[in-house]
């Protein structure tokens, strides 16, 4: 794993949708069994932007949202990675029969309506546990409001 090197990088971890109640996790075997409670899974939405339109381009923020997904690929502990960056939107699933994870990847800029789909159908699939990595340009606003600066296509 290469190591992190400083950016305009935000780490957004957003532990949600966790269901509480009489729902018991199944053990972690060998560090790849997938952990899911009931009705969900665990997910990991990972968004890195290097390339901009309207700002100054980075040189880094690909390549920390590929270094995030390495480490919670080791970890085994996501059903899903799902990767959006510069190169495309890239779904990593994990096999739990072979303990295997398999990838695809399609065409698809990481613009703010992508981000925005990619997040509702996440939303739509009722995950245990949701997990997002932005890393990109970000900005404070007026009275403190931050925001994501997302690729303008």
């Amino acid at each position: 794993m290469k190591p992190f090197r400083k950016s305009f990088s935000f780490l957004l971890l957003l532990l949600a949708l966790s269901s509480y109640g009489d729902n018991v996790p199944v053990p972690v075997t060998m560090g790849l069994k997938p952990i899911v409670t009931g009705t969900g899974a665990r997910i990991a939405f990972l968004v890195g932007i290097n390339s901009y339109k309207a700002t100054t381009s980075l040189k880094y923020a690909v390549g920390d949202s590929d270094s995030i997904e390495d480490l919670l690929l080791k970890t085994g502990k996501y059903d899903k990675l799902i990767k959006l960056n510069d190169y495309g939107k890239i779904t990593t699933t994990l096999n739990p029969d072979t303990l295997s994870y398999s990838s695809q990847r399609i065409k698809m800029a990481p613009t703010k309506l992508n981000i925005e789909s990619t997040y509702q159908e996440i939303l739509a699939a009722n995950p245990e546990t949701l997990l997002f990595y932005y890393s990109g340009h970000g900005f404070i606003e007026g009275e403190g409001e931050k925001t994501l600066s997302l690729q303008k296509m």
